[in-house]
């Protein structure tokens, strides 16, 4: 289930999420013995917890292009693995609190992973080749360390990939792009990064985005809007 979650869409379905929530909640309504604690948790499957996360990680500082990525980090970590959050509740005590607090600590959590590996790719000693009098700046290879840095070794790959002009189909399956689907969000990850680097190196935006796109065209052609899962 946790796996499908990841790949279900390019973009999150927030009703789907919802009933997740929903569902685990429905779940422990018949053990709710204190009449307080139940009417608590009939407001909670009132709730929009998808919308919940969204406004928390948005307070947290994570940007719009990474909030799909976060909301299903924490969705994960709640519900399967290790799936705490309804797993150890105690339904002697109202659950809203207990979810809005495991939000808070979530999002904080995920915007410090964030800081943590920003501050790493800042503090990555100097390349010396680039250092050699007469050669000038490689913005292209500071962008590929910096999305390795960001969204992980099998996102630079893809990467990698398309700088070299080679086709992505024959990646699928790799460790960490174990399906098309995977690498198709590579490609737009690629592409959000893009724009976030641009701001200070508006040369090669251009080009970066011209590979992006021609890569995400031939995904389209090659499976079209097919929802694309690993086995298993």
């Amino acid at each position: 289930m946790a796996r499908l979650l990841r790949e279900h869409s390019e973009y999150l379905d927030p009703k789907a999420i919802d009933d997740l929530f929903h569902k685990e909640a429905e779940k422990r309504l018949p053990t709710v013995v204190s009449p307080e604690v139940r009417e608590d948790l009939l407001g909670f499957l009132r709730m929009r917890p998808t919308a919940y996360l969204d406004k928390a990680l948005r307070r947290a500082g994570i940007p719009d292009a990474d909030l799909d990525e976060a909301i299903q980090t924490l969705v994960v970590k709640f519900l399967y693995s290790p799936g705490s959050l309804f797993g150890r509740w105690d339904v002697r005590y109202p659950f809203t609190p207990r979810f809005k607090l495991s939000v808070k600590n979530g999002a904080i959590s995920v915007a410090q992973k964030r800081q943590r590996r920003a501050k790493r790719f800042q503090q990555l000693p100097a390349d010396p080749v680039a250092q050699k009098p007469g050669l000038a700046d490689d913005p292209i290879r500071d962008f590929r360390n910096w999305i390795e840095t960001e969204y992980g070794e099998p996102v630079a790959r893809v990467l990698g990939q398309r700088l070299a002009d080679k086709d992505t189909k024959e990646m699928v399956g790799q460790p960490g792009l174990e399906t098309a689907y995977a690498v198709k969000q590579a490609v737009q990850k690629i592409k959000a990064g893009a724009i976030r680097w641009s701001h200070s190196h508006p040369d090669f935006l251009l080009r970066v985005h011209r590979l992006m796109e021609r890569e995400a065209e031939t995904m389209r052609r090659r499976f079209g809007g097919k929802e694309l899962v690993g086995a298993g």
